[in-house]
């Protein structure tokens, strides 16, 4: 479990995604520098959410955005391969998880519009 994170980055735009997280207090930013140097924030993660990279714990697969918390957070701290052995585990998790995540994608950006 991680606290006291005030401008912490928990992964870099460019590095293999090693750990998974789930915010139970404070607030994340999810952003990615575009060729011109700008930077362009896709998401924010809150309290009960799931902050999960998929298929990004392989070496080949760089993560294509920053995570940053941007006050003090509380995250239950978990090994991406002890995320995907939970995914061989519980055939339907991955498939709930999805769900989960495209129903907070649609949630944010329904309200952007």
């Amino acid at each position: 479990m991680l606290k006291n994170t005030k401008k912490v980055l928990l992964l870099r735009q460019g590095d293999v995604p090693s750990k998974c997280y789930f915010v139970l207090k404070g607030c994340i930013r999810q952003f990615s520098v575009n060729e011109n140097g700008k930077e362009v924030t896709s998401n924010f993660y809150i309290e009960e959410q799931a902050i999960i990279m998929f298929h990004q714990s392989h070496h080949e697969n760089l993560s294509r955005y920053t995570y940053s918390c941007l006050e003090n957070a509380v995250l239950v701290v978990c090994a991406a391969e002890t995320e995907n052995n939970m995914y061989d585990q519980y055939s339907q998790l991955e498939s709930m998880i999805r769900k989960m995540t495209i129903e907070d994608f649609n949630r944010g950006f329904s309200s952007v519009h």
